[in-house]
């Protein structure tokens, strides 16, 4: 639980000031928790997905505002709060927030595609 709150202070730490770290602390926090729930085939499958994401993810931090990603209310930390109450229901069910959080990566892709040459669509307001 300490290196899952540890990774999750560093990915919000890194959210204001560092986007290449936070897209890294973001997925480590992810693969912490794989490795929590020993579950090596969905780990290979995350793996491969997150090696064709990562670049997209990396740009993804860099340009959304820091208030979207290291706001207290990001889903990590509905994670940790389920974790610490070893709530199983409530943990699955904030995986699957954060997850459905990813809706604002397509949208902020959907929007890049349609901004202008020049313009930076990642600054507008997602989610």
């Amino acid at each position: 639980m300490r290196k899952l709150e540890a990774i999750q202070a560093e990915f919000i730490e890194a959210a204001a000031t560092n986007p290449k770290k936070a897209s890294i602390k973001n997925r480590d926090f992810h693969f912490a928790l794989l490795d929590i729930a020993q579950l090596p085939r969905v780990e290979s499958i995350v793996e491969n997905m997150w090696t064709l994401m990562g670049p997209l993810l990396s740009v993804f931090h860099s340009t959304m505002p820091p208030r979207q990603i290291a706001g207290k209310e990001h889903k990590h930390y509905d994670v940790l709060t389920a974790l610490r109450a070893r709530d199983p229901v409530a943990a699955r069910e904030a995986i699957q927030a954060d997850i459905e959080w990813g809706r604002v990566l397509v949208a902020w892709v959907e929007a890049q595609s349609r901004a202008p040459a020049g313009k930076d669509a990642g600054a507008q307001r997602l989610g």
